[in-house]
């Protein structure tokens, strides 16, 4: 009897060593930074508010600041701004399409010496937006930088939130 005890010990043993030499104390090298995925330039929009009545009238700030590799801004960059909504505005997570809801001052923004640009949005009347003015729009405003080759343009976006007259907005 004592020895298939003896065999479960020694196959154990034999098991705790192979686990063992499988891990080792060698420091591991950490591998070279790449960059960022922006390719060393960071576009970022923010919308204040992000909610505003179909009025006519509300008004948001567009903010759009470009960076460079080290985190500095970029003055004097060309930007494009679209808007666009959910093809299905009971869905508002449906493909978005483009649309224009709504006002920018302007489509073709600069950014200034702090690397920002901004653009005012001025809320559509709801039945300017093709809608009773009953339902809320999600409208996304993309910015993409303005170039010489359209297909290495990569956009980025935020969200407002368009409710109909009437909504209490906190």
């Amino acid at each position: 009897m004592a020895r298939p005890h003896t065999f479960l010990l020694a196959a154990l043993g034999l098991a705790t060593i192979v686990a063992a030499s499988g891990c080792s104390m060698e420091e591991t090298t950490t591998p070279a930074l790449t960059g960022p995925s922006t390719f060393g330039r960071a576009i970022s929009v923010s919308i204040t508010p992000d909610v505003l009545p179909q009025d006519g009238q509300s008004t948001a700030r567009v903010t759009v600041l470009v960076t460079n590799e080290t985190g500095q801004p970029v003055a004097g960059f060309p930007l494009r701004l679209d808007m666009w909504v959910p093809s299905n505005s009971h869905v508002p997570t449906s493909p978005l399409v483009l649309k224009d809801v709504g006002e920018l001052a302007t489509k073709f923004p600069v950014t200034g010496g702090d690397g920002r640009a901004h653009v005012t949005y001025t809320a559509p009347l709801g039945a300017e937006s093709g809608n009773s003015g009953q339902d809320e729009i999600y409208l996304t405003i993309s910015a993409t930088p303005v170039g010489s080759d359209y297909s290495a343009a990569l956009p980025r976006s935020a969200r407002i939130r368009l409710v109909p007259l009437g909504t209490i907005i906190q």
